[in-house]
């Protein structure tokens, strides 16, 4: 699997078109001239010399600017003796007052700050061209001494000295030769950077801005942060103060990076740093860089099934197991998995994916200068950084290897702004490690963590040149993002985006098992292509971490494959509820024999009015609903605490429902559905029969196709080892509700087990409970057209709300929604002795009966069914699974049965094997055969399956 996908053929470059390829070809300068949201630190009148602009610095002192170090109002406060006060004697020497001395005997002068311009003290300690000689700095030490002058801050260079401690060979190189060039650039800053660049902040605050500068302008600022001459950057991170105007940046500063204990890392990561400024001080780049912060506002309504994605389909993508972003990827848009605080700790000790790209390419450090911490819509993109170093490793093995020659550099293949074809995008993930409040593994899952990521990734995509999108495990190493999710997520960006993707698994460092993480990733890619985007969004939200890796979850919910097609999965196609419901409608009968609350001439218009006329059938007062507006005195009070009210939340609403009807417990499910209501066509059919399902057995053969599988395969009928009738292929067929004799079961109550869940996701059917008596062993409800409106996860006692879901179904020709649910209630045979009943003749006519009115009630579809009965009722799963096979047989319908693996198998036994068999086996007999087998079961002997082979064989 993982050499097909490290393959590239002519078609699939096609597919992936690069940087260079997707890029604008002529520049339109006097068309970015016009935009306010460009800044060029540049004459853009000059494109091939690009001097700086303006001629002569021009200060913006504030907070939207980049405070720069050489302004006027960058000022140094130095401690000295105070000029008044008692004491102090003074004379006028050629007219002006001057100090000459204190009387004695008076008090000391208590010193007072001395202004000063810091940039004097600056160019003093380091960047006096003519003082080179006099300022002397041969050594860390003398460093240190030289910095301290105008920053305070910076305590020791402890790295530095190491470094040099260990390696003494590369000392005189340093010091003799790179940084007397790194001072000279110093003295020369006010001269490059003529103009403050503007920050780059929250978006919601500015709207999307980009600032150009020439490379020569980008390494005047990283000389600057070198020697640390940004005013009011403070050192440390983990100092932050809510009051400082920095707060919400990264540091640029290098006061802790010369501060960190040595470690070969470190180490490393000096030597990118020297590699980068002996390289532009041999010979200064003639380039551009953008820096771009860039943002939207949503992604398209996953939720909304009126939004059409035509514009958005699965878009190509290459699973890559090994090689590297920045190496096999230089040509596309590359990822850098970012801190929120842009640039994390490459400051810092941080030596992973986005500290390493940052010490390799230095220029992306000016984002930490200039951007502002990153907010969950928002992504940043620098275009036309140059790769300075090679490297080895990642963490703590990281290592320097050498200088690189980026050959993307030469002037003939830059853009036609003159930006190297590089262009990398920064995205933060959530950590789920080391999280903030109420962030925990599990919650990546969420939908609002979903829809957050997808946003974030579609960002980053949109706002790129129109090219591949070299990408990978975002968030998944230190933060434990789980990167089955991250590719799933990154692939939803993609196709709203329209943007290819390149993405690299790094295999060696992510996989630990023998599955290799790009063999797994290549599957899922190849699941989630046969689905739709907010179908493979509704899987993603809906499941359930910790019971089965999302990859085998997905597959188990691929779609059926439809004819001619060559899917993975050789699912046998059932028909569905829309392949077997009526597609025409024929109102004139219906009105004969049922009641219809609603103008039948109105369906299929904006809206369905209700009917105004009498429903004509003999029945008694009795037989109807007593409708609350009977009551006037009590409709009066319905209408005063509710009608003529105003709610502003949910707990002011429950609490006047309970003024007048105590049983009200928890309306958050109610909610979505009052939120999403609609008027729509739901039937509701009570049947029943006297036929003795045991009569109807004698002498027919279990072989109806129809009940089992339309092909001669060895599996039967269609087992779903794992997920629930609301998953994929259960939702489009008759979902089967294991109800309570009174239906709706404890809905109302505490309860939320099968049927409570369900009339919970789906609302609807919770008018069943007002006006369907108790049912008996002979009748089945039927409920047509409900639509779902919540999501959840868990069951009983774990049950939770996962936010609203939009029912995507198709109609029927009555305008009913795709979805029949089928209720059956079973007995409650508990444990112990009383168990066992469930094995006498009378208790499985009984089912038989039950099961086969249901199935036989509902329209010719599969029935989607399950373990009925064999929760708290304590009915054996075996038993009710063949119970159910005869009655299907009977009905002539097929079955999809959900056997939930997880819940009830041992690890070498799973439910589902031992389904398939009893399955196998009863194909080989008639229905006749396969009761007088219930009939023969001793419980207490064997297991059900165990003891249908004994029979088979005899």
């Amino acid at each position: 699997m993982q050499g097909a996908y490290n393959s590239e053929s002519d078609d699939e470059r096609c597919q992936f078109p690069t940087f260079t390829e997707a890029v604008r070809k002529h520049a339109n300068w006097d068309e970015l001239k016009t935009k306010k949201n460009h800044q060029f630190l540049f004459d853009i009148n000059a494109p091939h010399s690009l001097p700086p602009y303006p001629l002569i610095f021009s200060d913006k002192w504030d907070s939207d600017h980049v405070r720069m170090p050489f302004s006027p109002s960058n000022i140094l406060k130095k401690k000295g003796a105070s000029s008044s006060g008692p004491g102090f004697k003074t004379q006028i020497v050629d007219g002006v007052k001057r100090l000459v001395g204190y009387e004695k005997g008076s008090p000391e002068p208590k010193p007072e700050p001395v202004q000063k311009g810091r940039w004097t003290e600056v160019l003093d300690g380091i960047g006096n061209l003519e003082g080179f000689d006099r300022v002397a700095i041969f050594s860390a030490d003398d460093l240190l001494k030289n910095i301290q002058k105008y920053n305070p801050q910076v305590k020791d260079v402890t790295l530095l000295e190491s470094y040099f401690r260990q390696n003494p060979e590369k000392k005189p190189r340093f010091f003799n030769r790179i940084l007397p060039k790194m001072r000279k650039m110093v003295a020369n800053a006010d001269k490059v950077l003529t103009q403050a660049p503007q920050l780059l902040k929250k978006l919601h605050t500015q709207g999307e801005r980009t600032i150009w500068m020439t490379q020569e302008q980008c390494a005047h600022l990283l000389v600057l942060s070198f020697f640390c001459c940004w005013p009011k950057r403070s050192g440390k991170r983990s100092a932050r103060n809510k009051e400082d105007e920095y707060d919400r940046f990264n540091e640029i500063n290098f006061t802790r990076f010369f501060s960190l204990q040595p470690s070969p890392s470190c180490f490393a990561k000096l030597e990118c740093i020297i590699e980068y400024f002996n390289s532009v001080t041999k010979e200064m780049p003639k380039g551009v860089i953008s820096f771009k912060r860039t943002y939207e506002e949503q992604i398209p309504n996953l939720d909304d099934p009126d939004i059409e994605f035509a514009d958005a389909k699965w878009m190509p993508c290459h699973i890559k197991g090994k090689g590297l972003i920045e190496d096999e990827g230089d040509k596309f848009i590359q990822a850098d998995f970012a801190n929120k605080f842009i640039g994390g700790g490459t400051l810092g000790r941080g030596c992973v994916q986005e500290e390493i790209r940052f010490m390799i390419c230095p220029e992306l450090i000016i984002t930490q200068l200039l951007c502002e911490e990153m907010q969950k819509e928002e992504a940043i993109i620098v275009t036309g950084v140059q790769r300075f170093s090679n490297y080895s490793g990642y963490a703590d093995s990281f290592r320097f290897e050498g200088s690189y020659n980026d050959p993307l550099a030469v002037s003939y293949k830059r853009d036609c702004y003159g930006r190297i074809p590089t262009e990398v995008f920064a995205i933060d993930a959530v950590n789920y490690v080391y999280p903030y409040r109420g962030d925990t593994p599990h919650d990546q899952f969420s939908a609002t963590s979903i829809k957050r990521d997808i946003l974030k990734a579609y960002s980053a995509f949109k706002g790129c040149t129109p090219a591949t999108i070299a990408t990978g495990n975002w968030g998944c190493g230190a933060f434990g993002g789980d990167p089955e999710l991250k590719f799933v997520i990154q692939m939803i960006a993609a196709a709203f985006a329209q943007r290819p993707l390149w993405y690299f698994c790094f295999d060696d460092l992510m996989t630990r098992s023998d599955a290799k993480l790009s063999s797994t990733l290549a599957e899922i890619k190849c699941s989630i292509e046969k689905k739709s985007i907010p179908y493979v969004f509704e899987l993603l939200t809906e499941f359930e971490p910790g019971r089965e890796k999302f990859s085998e979850y997905l597959k188990k919910n691929d779609p059926e494959p439809t004819p001619g097609t060559d899917y993975t999965m050789s699912i046998i196609p059932f028909p569905t509820y829309y392949d077997a419901c009526p597609k025409t409608s024929d109102w004139e009968k219906v009105l004969e024999t049922d009641q219809v609350l609603f103008d039948v001439t109105s369906v299929g218009k904006d809206r369905i009015l209700p009917s105004k006329k009498t429903f004509n059938g003999e029945y008694s007062k009795d037989d109807f609903v007593d409708m609350p507006f009977s009551d006037h005195s009590y409709w009066q009070t319905i209408k005063t605490k509710i009608c003529d009210a105003q709610f502003e939340n949910l707990s002011q609403l429950e609490t006047a429902i309970t003024s007048y009807n105590k049983s009200v417990r928890s309306l958050k499910c109610l909610n979505a559905f009052f939120q999403n209501i609609s008027r729509r066509a739901v039937f509701f059919l009570r049947i029943a029969s006297s036929e003795n399902a045991e009569n109807r057995a004698k002498g027919t053969e279990y072989s109806h196709r129809s009940a089992l599988s339309p092909q001669n395969r060895d599996e039967q009928i269609y087992l779903d080892d794992a997920g629930a009738m609301r998953y994929c292929l259960g939702r489009n067929n008759i979902q089967l509700d294991f109800a309570d004799e009174f239906i709706g079961g404890l809905t109302l109550r505490w309860d939320t087990l099968q049927e409570e869940i369900r009339f919970l996701i789906s609302p609807e059917l919770t008018v069943a409970q007002l006006f369907f008596e108790r049912m008996s062993d002979s009748e089945a409800i039927i409920i047509t057209g409900s639509e779902r409106f919540s999501r959840y996860s868990g069951y009983s006692q774990s049950f939770r709300f996962r936010g609203n879901f939009v029912d995507t179904q198709p109609r029927d020709g009555y305008g009913r929604k795709g979805t029949q649910i089928l209720a059956i209630d079973a007995v409650n045979y508990g444990y112990g002795d009383h168990g066992r009943s469930q094995f006498d003749e009378e208790s499985i006519r009984r089912d038989i009966l039950k099961a086969f009115i249901g199935f036989k009630g509902c329209v010719p579809a599969t029935i989607a069914t399950g373990k009925w009965g064999c929760g708290a009722f304590g009915g054996n799963v075996q038993f009710k699974f063949a119970i159910q096979l005869i009655a299907a047989a009977l009905a002539s319908r097929p079955l999809q049965f959900f056997s939930f693996d997880k819940e009830c198998s041992y690890e070498d036994n799973p439910l589902s094997s031992t389904l398939e068999s009893i399955a196998r086996m009863f194909r080989t007999l008639t229905i006749d055969e396969a009761y007088q087998v219930l009939l023969t079961f001793k419980p207490r002997e064997n297991t059900f399956a165990e003891h249908l082979q004994k029979c088979t064989e005899i």
